[in-house]
Protein backbone atom coordinates (compact mmCIF):
# COMPACT_ATOMS: atom_id res chain seq x y z
CA UNK A 1 0.00 0.00 0.00
CA UNK A 2 2.65 2.35 1.26
CA UNK A 3 6.00 2.68 2.75
CA UNK A 4 4.28 3.34 5.97
CA UNK A 5 1.37 1.19 6.12
CA UNK A 6 3.19 -1.68 4.53
CA UNK A 7 5.72 -1.27 7.50
CA UNK A 8 2.53 -1.28 10.26
CA UNK A 9 1.51 -4.57 7.86
CA UNK A 10 5.01 -6.22 8.55
CA UNK A 11 5.45 -5.54 12.12
CA UNK A 12 2.02 -5.86 13.72
CA UNK A 13 -0.99 -6.03 11.57
CA UNK A 14 -2.43 -8.60 8.96
CA UNK A 15 -3.28 -7.26 4.87
CA UNK A 16 -6.76 -8.20 5.49
CA UNK A 17 -7.69 -6.40 8.31
CA UNK A 18 -6.34 -3.08 6.47
CA UNK A 19 -8.10 -3.95 3.27
CA UNK A 20 -11.00 -4.60 5.21
CA UNK A 21 -11.03 -1.29 6.84
CA UNK A 22 -10.92 0.36 3.13
CA UNK A 23 -13.96 -1.62 2.37
CA UNK A 24 -15.73 -0.65 5.14
CA UNK A 25 -13.97 3.10 4.68
CA UNK A 26 -15.68 3.64 1.11
CA UNK A 27 -12.89 5.89 0.19
CA UNK A 28 -12.14 3.49 -2.96
CA UNK A 29 -15.71 3.44 -3.94
CA UNK A 30 -18.80 1.42 -3.28
CA UNK A 31 -21.27 -0.43 -5.20
CA UNK A 32 -25.06 0.87 -6.04
CA UNK A 33 -27.34 -0.99 -7.93
CA UNK A 34 -24.95 -3.26 -9.69
CA UNK A 35 -22.33 -0.11 -10.76
CA UNK A 36 -19.02 0.99 -9.18
CA UNK A 37 -19.69 4.96 -8.01
CA UNK A 38 -15.88 6.00 -7.30
CA UNK A 39 -15.11 7.20 -3.81
CA UNK A 40 -12.33 10.06 -2.95
CA UNK A 41 -9.02 8.05 -3.48
CA UNK A 42 -10.39 6.51 -7.26
CA UNK A 43 -8.30 7.48 -10.33
CA UNK A 44 -9.85 6.72 -13.93
CA UNK A 45 -8.09 3.59 -13.96
CA UNK A 46 -7.48 0.41 -11.68
CA UNK A 47 -3.62 1.42 -11.69
CA UNK A 48 -4.23 5.31 -11.30
CA UNK A 49 -6.23 4.06 -8.04
CA UNK A 50 -3.83 2.09 -6.67
CA UNK A 51 -1.33 5.09 -7.41
CA UNK A 52 -3.92 7.72 -6.09
CA UNK A 53 -4.47 5.46 -3.04
CA UNK A 54 -1.11 4.90 -2.18
CA UNK A 55 0.08 8.76 -2.33
CA UNK A 56 -2.74 10.25 -0.43
CA UNK A 57 -2.46 7.77 2.45
CA UNK A 58 1.00 7.20 2.60
CA UNK A 59 0.69 10.96 3.19
CA UNK A 60 -1.80 11.06 5.85
CA UNK A 61 0.20 7.91 8.05
CA UNK A 62 3.50 9.58 7.37
CA UNK A 63 2.30 12.40 9.48
CA UNK A 64 0.93 10.24 11.88
CA UNK A 65 4.12 8.16 12.16
CA UNK A 66 6.06 10.99 12.26
CA UNK A 67 4.49 13.09 15.14
CA UNK A 68 5.95 9.92 17.36
CA UNK A 69 7.99 8.00 15.45
CA UNK A 70 9.12 6.11 18.61
CA UNK A 71 5.31 5.24 19.40
CA UNK A 72 4.57 4.28 15.93
CA UNK A 73 7.78 1.68 16.44
CA UNK A 74 6.92 0.05 19.39
CA UNK A 75 3.74 -1.45 17.17
CA UNK A 76 1.18 -2.34 19.57
CA UNK A 77 2.64 -1.49 22.85
CA UNK A 78 1.88 1.88 21.94
CA UNK A 79 -1.27 1.29 20.65
CA UNK A 80 -0.99 3.11 17.40
CA UNK A 81 0.45 1.35 14.77
CA UNK A 82 -1.96 -1.53 15.60
CA UNK A 83 -5.17 -3.29 13.26
CA UNK A 84 -7.82 -1.18 15.25
CA UNK A 85 -5.94 2.04 14.74
CA UNK A 86 -5.47 1.87 11.43
CA UNK A 87 -8.69 0.91 10.24
CA UNK A 88 -10.07 3.63 12.62
CA UNK A 89 -7.79 6.24 10.62
CA UNK A 90 -8.95 4.91 7.45
CA UNK A 91 -12.63 5.64 8.74
CA UNK A 92 -11.56 9.42 10.37
CA UNK A 93 -10.19 10.37 6.70
CA UNK A 94 -13.46 9.09 5.66
CA UNK A 95 -15.59 11.35 8.08
CA UNK A 96 -12.90 13.85 7.01
CA UNK A 97 -13.36 13.28 3.50
CA UNK A 98 -17.65 13.79 4.35
CA UNK A 99 -17.30 16.98 6.76
CA UNK A 100 -14.71 19.21 4.22
CA UNK A 101 -17.05 18.35 1.61
CA UNK A 102 -20.33 19.70 3.58
CA UNK A 103 -18.36 22.25 5.05
CA UNK A 104 -16.04 23.62 2.07
CA UNK A 105 -18.10 22.31 -0.71
CA UNK A 106 -14.77 20.60 -2.20
CA UNK A 107 -15.03 17.54 -4.60
CA UNK A 108 -12.20 15.53 -3.53
CA UNK A 109 -12.31 13.30 -6.28
CA UNK A 110 -11.21 16.43 -8.34
CA UNK A 111 -8.43 17.27 -6.32
CA UNK A 112 -4.64 16.66 -6.73
CA UNK A 113 -2.85 14.12 -4.00
CA UNK A 114 -0.76 16.96 -2.66
CA UNK A 115 -3.97 19.19 -1.73
CA UNK A 116 -6.06 16.46 -0.95
CA UNK A 117 -3.28 15.18 1.92
CA UNK A 118 -2.43 19.08 2.68
CA UNK A 119 -6.63 19.23 3.41
CA UNK A 120 -7.08 15.79 5.45
CA UNK A 121 -4.15 16.36 7.68
CA UNK A 122 -4.44 19.71 8.54
CA UNK A 123 -8.33 18.67 9.94
CA UNK A 124 -6.12 15.58 11.38
CA UNK A 125 -3.97 18.12 13.56
CA UNK A 126 -5.62 17.87 17.03
CA UNK A 127 -5.38 13.70 16.77
CA UNK A 128 -1.07 14.89 15.52
CA UNK A 129 -0.65 17.06 18.47
CA UNK A 130 -2.39 14.39 20.72
CA UNK A 131 0.04 11.72 19.31
CA UNK A 132 3.26 13.46 19.43
CA UNK A 133 2.58 15.34 23.40
CA UNK A 134 0.23 12.78 25.25
CA UNK A 135 1.80 10.67 27.79
CA UNK A 136 1.83 6.98 27.96
CA UNK A 137 -1.38 6.37 30.51
CA UNK A 138 -3.42 8.63 28.02
CA UNK A 139 -2.59 7.14 25.01
CA UNK A 140 -3.24 3.86 26.86
CA UNK A 141 -6.59 5.24 28.50
CA UNK A 142 -7.94 6.56 25.12
CA UNK A 143 -6.32 3.86 22.76
CA UNK A 144 -6.11 0.63 24.28
CA UNK A 145 -7.91 -2.56 24.61
CA UNK A 146 -9.64 -1.96 21.04
CA UNK A 147 -10.93 -5.77 19.45
CA UNK A 148 -13.56 -6.38 17.00
CA UNK A 149 -15.81 -4.22 15.39
CA UNK A 150 -16.70 -2.44 18.09
CA UNK A 151 -13.34 -1.80 19.21
CA UNK A 152 -12.34 -0.19 16.07
CA UNK A 153 -15.67 2.37 16.45
CA UNK A 154 -14.64 3.28 20.00
CA UNK A 155 -11.11 4.18 18.54
CA UNK A 156 -12.52 6.21 15.60
CA UNK A 157 -15.35 8.03 18.14
CA UNK A 158 -11.92 8.54 20.41
CA UNK A 159 -10.12 10.52 17.46
CA UNK A 160 -13.34 11.95 16.65
CA UNK A 161 -13.66 13.52 20.17
CA UNK A 162 -9.87 14.99 20.14
CA UNK A 163 -10.59 16.53 16.79
CA UNK A 164 -13.94 17.95 18.56
CA UNK A 165 -11.79 19.74 20.40
CA UNK A 166 -10.36 21.79 17.87
CA UNK A 167 -13.82 22.00 15.20
CA UNK A 168 -16.54 21.47 17.63
CA UNK A 169 -18.75 20.98 14.90
CA UNK A 170 -17.10 17.94 13.46
CA UNK A 171 -18.34 14.12 13.51
CA UNK A 172 -21.04 12.26 12.16
CA UNK A 173 -24.73 12.03 13.87
CA UNK A 174 -23.80 8.51 14.86
CA UNK A 175 -20.87 9.95 16.56
CA UNK A 176 -22.52 13.01 18.37
CA UNK A 177 -25.38 10.88 19.40
CA UNK A 178 -22.43 8.86 21.42
CA UNK A 179 -20.94 11.68 22.75
CA UNK A 180 -24.86 12.93 23.94
CA UNK A 181 -25.81 9.08 25.63
CA UNK A 182 -22.37 9.09 27.14
CA UNK A 183 -22.71 12.46 28.85
CA UNK A 184 -26.07 11.29 30.02
CA UNK A 185 -23.92 8.50 31.75
CA UNK A 186 -21.66 10.43 32.92
CA UNK A 187 -24.02 12.60 34.28
CA UNK A 188 -26.04 10.22 36.29
CA UNK A 189 -22.76 8.95 37.10
CA UNK A 190 -21.84 11.88 38.95
CA UNK A 191 -25.14 12.55 40.25
CA UNK A 192 -25.59 9.27 42.22
CA UNK A 193 -21.71 9.77 43.71
CA UNK A 194 -22.62 13.05 44.83
CA UNK A 195 -25.55 11.28 46.94
CA UNK A 196 -22.81 8.78 47.97
CA UNK A 197 -20.29 11.01 49.05
CA UNK A 198 -22.41 13.11 51.22
CA UNK A 199 -23.86 10.12 52.91
CA UNK A 200 -20.27 8.81 53.19
CA UNK A 201 -18.61 12.21 54.48
CA UNK A 202 -21.37 12.52 56.95
CA UNK A 203 -21.15 9.00 58.40
CA UNK A 204 -17.76 9.07 58.65
CA UNK A 205 -17.58 12.16 60.65
CA UNK A 206 -20.65 11.20 63.14
CA UNK A 207 -18.96 7.74 63.62
CA UNK A 208 -15.85 9.61 64.66
CA UNK A 209 -17.02 12.02 66.85
CA UNK A 210 -18.95 9.36 68.66
CA UNK A 211 -15.55 7.36 69.33
CA UNK A 212 -13.69 10.35 70.18
CA UNK A 213 -15.99 12.04 72.52
CA UNK A 214 -18.06 8.69 73.53
CA UNK A 215 -22.04 8.48 73.29
CA UNK A 216 -22.78 8.72 77.03
CA UNK A 217 -25.36 11.75 77.99
CA UNK A 218 -24.20 14.59 79.27
CA UNK A 219 -25.62 16.89 82.44
CA UNK A 220 -27.16 18.96 79.86
CA UNK A 221 -29.41 16.16 78.44
CA UNK A 222 -27.37 15.82 74.92
CA UNK A 223 -24.76 13.62 74.15
CA UNK A 224 -21.06 13.31 74.35
CA UNK A 225 -20.20 13.51 70.98
CA UNK A 226 -23.21 16.09 69.99
CA UNK A 227 -22.32 18.62 72.93
CA UNK A 228 -18.19 18.26 73.12
CA UNK A 229 -17.83 17.26 69.55
CA UNK A 230 -19.97 19.92 67.91
CA UNK A 231 -19.76 23.38 69.53
CA UNK A 232 -20.42 25.53 67.01
CA UNK A 233 -24.34 26.55 68.03
CA UNK A 234 -25.40 27.81 64.61
CA UNK A 235 -24.43 24.55 63.25
CA UNK A 236 -26.49 22.43 66.02
CA UNK A 237 -29.22 24.76 66.01
CA UNK A 238 -29.57 24.85 61.90
CA UNK A 239 -29.71 20.63 62.66
CA UNK A 240 -32.46 20.69 64.94
CA UNK A 241 -34.32 23.31 63.29
CA UNK A 242 -34.34 21.10 59.91
CA UNK A 243 -35.04 17.98 61.72
CA UNK A 244 -38.38 19.83 63.07
CA UNK A 245 -39.27 20.82 60.06
CA UNK A 246 -39.59 17.44 58.92
CA UNK A 247 -43.00 15.45 60.04
CA UNK A 248 -42.70 13.92 62.76
CA UNK A 249 -43.00 10.10 61.56
CA UNK A 250 -40.19 10.61 59.55
CA UNK A 251 -37.64 12.57 61.56
CA UNK A 252 -34.22 11.12 61.91
CA UNK A 253 -31.55 11.82 64.52
CA UNK A 254 -30.33 15.65 64.25
CA UNK A 255 -26.50 14.81 62.35
CA UNK A 256 -28.70 13.53 59.54
CA UNK A 257 -29.47 17.24 59.05
CA UNK A 258 -25.98 18.77 59.33
CA UNK A 259 -25.18 20.64 55.99
CA UNK A 260 -21.88 19.78 54.39
CA UNK A 261 -20.89 23.04 54.65
CA UNK A 262 -20.78 22.72 58.22
CA UNK A 263 -19.00 19.44 58.16
CA UNK A 264 -15.69 21.80 57.21
CA UNK A 265 -16.40 23.89 60.45
CA UNK A 266 -16.61 20.70 62.54
CA UNK A 267 -13.89 18.71 61.33
CA UNK A 268 -11.73 22.06 61.79
CA UNK A 269 -12.73 22.31 65.55
CA UNK A 270 -9.69 22.28 68.04
CA UNK A 271 -10.45 19.09 69.07
CA UNK A 272 -11.35 17.18 66.63
CA UNK A 273 -8.78 18.17 63.47
CA UNK A 274 -5.97 15.61 64.82
CA UNK A 275 -8.92 12.87 64.51
CA UNK A 276 -9.71 14.00 60.96
CA UNK A 277 -6.89 15.87 59.41
CA UNK A 278 -5.65 11.98 57.86
CA UNK A 279 -8.81 11.59 55.84
CA UNK A 280 -10.04 15.30 54.82
CA UNK A 281 -6.85 17.24 54.35
CA UNK A 282 -6.94 16.86 50.94
CA UNK A 283 -5.55 19.90 48.94
CA UNK A 284 -6.62 21.07 45.41
CA UNK A 285 -4.40 21.87 42.56
CA UNK A 286 -4.16 25.09 42.50
CA UNK A 287 -4.05 25.61 46.79
CA UNK A 288 -0.38 27.39 48.24
CA UNK A 289 1.98 25.03 50.29
CA UNK A 290 1.90 25.23 54.04
CA UNK A 291 -1.68 25.83 54.89
CA UNK A 292 -2.90 23.90 58.19
CA UNK A 293 -6.54 23.20 56.66
CA UNK A 294 -7.20 21.97 53.01
CA UNK A 295 -10.88 21.62 53.12
CA UNK A 296 -12.01 23.74 50.64
CA UNK A 297 -12.45 21.05 48.94
CA UNK A 298 -16.02 21.20 50.40
CA UNK A 299 -16.99 24.35 49.62
CA UNK A 300 -16.09 23.49 46.04
CA UNK A 301 -17.92 19.86 46.65
CA UNK A 302 -21.12 21.49 48.06
CA UNK A 303 -21.42 24.25 45.36
CA UNK A 304 -21.65 21.05 42.84
CA UNK A 305 -24.39 19.04 45.18
CA UNK A 306 -26.68 21.84 43.65
CA UNK A 307 -26.55 20.35 40.32
CA UNK A 308 -28.41 17.03 41.15
CA UNK A 309 -30.74 18.85 43.76
CA UNK A 310 -31.82 21.45 41.51
CA UNK A 311 -31.45 20.44 37.94
CA UNK A 312 -31.99 23.03 35.35
CA UNK A 313 -30.34 24.04 31.86
CA UNK A 314 -28.46 26.50 33.52
CA UNK A 315 -26.88 24.37 36.19
CA UNK A 316 -25.10 21.50 34.66
CA UNK A 317 -21.61 19.82 35.24
CA UNK A 318 -18.58 21.26 33.53
CA UNK A 319 -15.21 19.30 32.30
CA UNK A 320 -13.43 20.85 35.18
CA UNK A 321 -16.42 19.69 37.13
CA UNK A 322 -16.18 16.09 36.14
CA UNK A 323 -12.52 16.28 36.72
CA UNK A 324 -12.60 17.53 40.33
CA UNK A 325 -14.96 14.72 41.31
CA UNK A 326 -12.61 11.69 39.54
CA UNK A 327 -10.03 13.42 41.37
CA UNK A 328 -11.72 13.63 45.17
CA UNK A 329 -13.01 9.86 44.13
CA UNK A 330 -9.43 8.85 44.48
CA UNK A 331 -8.29 11.16 47.00
CA UNK A 332 -10.60 10.53 49.24
CA UNK A 333 -11.96 7.21 49.53
CA UNK A 334 -8.10 5.88 49.35
CA UNK A 335 -7.61 8.17 52.75
CA UNK A 336 -10.71 6.80 54.07
CA UNK A 337 -9.63 3.13 53.29
CA UNK A 338 -6.65 3.70 55.12
CA UNK A 339 -7.87 5.30 58.21
CA UNK A 340 -10.90 2.92 59.00
CA UNK A 341 -12.13 3.04 62.21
Amino acid sequence: MSLYLSRCLCKNDTISETVNGLNRSLLLGKIIHGSIVPGPLSGSTDDKTIERARIILNGYFEAIMEANPERWELGKSAYICVNPGIRAHLSLIAEIIKYLEHKKSIDFQLLKEKEFIDLIVELADPIIKYIRKANDSDISNSFSRKFGEGGVKEYLFKMCEIIKGGFDDFGSEEFKNYIDKRDDERVSEADQFIINLTNDITNYVIDVLKKVHGTHRMKSGELAYWEIGIENKNVKEKAYKKQQDDPASNRLPKEAYIDIVDIQTIIQQKNNWIHFEPVFNIPLEDEKNGKKYYTTWIEVFNKLRRIPAHKSALRVYSDDDFAFLDYLRSEFYSKLESNRL
